[in-house]
């Protein structure tokens, strides 16, 4: 049975249909859904009609269902699936009591929707990407083509935050931070998929890690660092002489280009020669402060039910004013012991399906989603990456599992 799922995997890796034929037959849903997702970004961020924005809202959000619906399905077959799926659930029933219940009192007013709006639509893509992966429905060359896509998505997303952004930072440049630098930092697992063009790969590992350090987000830019420090380490590591010298070449003329990109950015922009005095200095803005006065609030809670299931929804604003900055202490104040506990099992879920995975996908695949796997677990220990998932990581960490569930089956299901 295992043999059988390696060979439908190699099969769909070592196949080179056509580029129409690769998004349209099986690929068709897939290539819709991301043709859907780009059209709406695009005309949310540029602020195009109104009925067209609820159009194209409306008809997305019922593909997600739809196929939200057939994973119901699987839940008995992916222990993933299963803790992504009461992950959502804790989600939804926190967040519709937080919409019952209001912020009246709360240290920070928020809006009643707020958690709902914030958290459900990040992980609902998940899903969606989940059945196409378990079904063989996308592979490493359709990401391949629909990289121009994300990577305008992204862009979309960034340029309409810094829009925002441009008018706070008007009177406080420190404003001028966002949060679309991981965002950004997110495209970096799918340069794995071009495994055969080492140069593609290593000029857009280069251009991703400089807009990331553009965005001046320190998180991000740590988070896109370690994620492809383990592609550098495990490209050299599997590499011949011949080509660990061209490793390290590429290598060397990324390094001199971004340090060049960053001593001219120091010298031009005195924000950024700012952030890089603080992270210098150890100041992690206000994280320490924040992070301490959580952890003692959670352990030395006197009342059992705030320790089992937590503050409710946003917790962290309504006893201290600000968002936690940190998933596991987010999770622990809001939700609890009960919240902590599915947050674990479900990484222990995603990390147990890749370790399993190793031999019966692909190794672009595998190091595509290794990649998502660190950039995204790296990012909970102090920032809210679960409630900010890019589409791209959802896409890879969905179809990635979804593909290794099939793959330890023998067959697509």
């Amino acid at each position: 049975m295992r043999q059988s799922g390696i060979s439908n995997c190699v099969q769909m890796t070592k196949e080179k249909p056509s580029l129409f034929s690769s998004i349209t037959g099986k690929a068709l849903p897939a290539s819709i859904y991301m043709l859907v997702y780009t059209a709406y970004t695009f005309a949310f961020a540029n602020g195009m009609n109104v009925n067209l924005i609820r159009l194209l809202y409306a008809v997305y959000y019922a593909m997600t269902a739809w196929y939200m619906l057939k994973c119901f399905s699987m839940l008995k077959t992916s222990s993933f699936l299963k803790y992504l799926n009461i992950l959502l659930v804790l989600f939804i029933l926190y967040g519709v009591d937080l919409y019952l219940s209001g912020t009246a009192g709360w240290k920070e007013q928020r809006e009643n929707t707020s958690f709902l709006v914030d958290y459900i639509p990040s992980l609902l893509p998940v899903f969606v990407f989940y059945y196409f992966g378990r079904k063989g429905l996308i592979n490493e060359r359709w990401f391949r083509i629909f990289f121009v896509l994300f990577f305008f998505n992204i862009l979309m997303l960034y340029l309409n935050e810094q829009r925002k952004l441009l008018e706070t930072s008007l009177t406080d440049e420190r404003d001028f931070i966002s949060n679309s630098g991981y965002f950004v930092a997110s495209l970096i697992p799918l340069i794995a998929f071009y495994d055969k063009r080492k140069l593609v790969q290593y000029i857009l590992g280069g251009l991703i890690l400089g807009f990331t350090i553009f965005c001046f987000k320190r998180g991000a830019i740590l988070c896109v660092g370690l994620s492809f420090a383990y592609f550098m380490f495990t490209s050299f590591k599997s590499s011949k002489l011949s080509s660990k010298i061209s490793i390290l070449l590429l290598l060397s003329v990324i390094v001199y280009f971004l340090s060049g990109y960053v001593e001219n950015l120091m010298d031009s922009s005195d924000f950024f020669y700012h952030r890089v005095m603080e992270t210098k200095e150890g100041n992690s803005s206000g994280r320490d402060n924040i992070y301490g006065y959580f952890l003692s609030y959670f352990f030395s809670a006197d009342n059992g039910l705030n320790i089992l299931w937590g503050n409710g929804a946003y917790g962290t604003v309504k006893i201290y004013g600000i968002e936690a900055h940190m998933d596991w202490l987010e999770m622990a104040v809001d939700f609890g012991i009960l919240g902590l506990t599915v947050f674990a099992l479900f990484w222990k879920s995603v990390y147990r399906n890749i370790r399993l995975g190793k031999r019966l996908i692909s190794p672009a695949y595998y190091m595509a989603i290794m990649m998502c796997f660190i950039f995204f677990f790296s990012r909970t220990f102090f920032s809210m990456s679960i409630g900010d998932l890019s589409f791209v990581t959802a896409s890879i960490i969905g179809s990635g599992m979804g593909l290794i569930d099939s793959a330890r089956r023998g067959k697509v299901l």
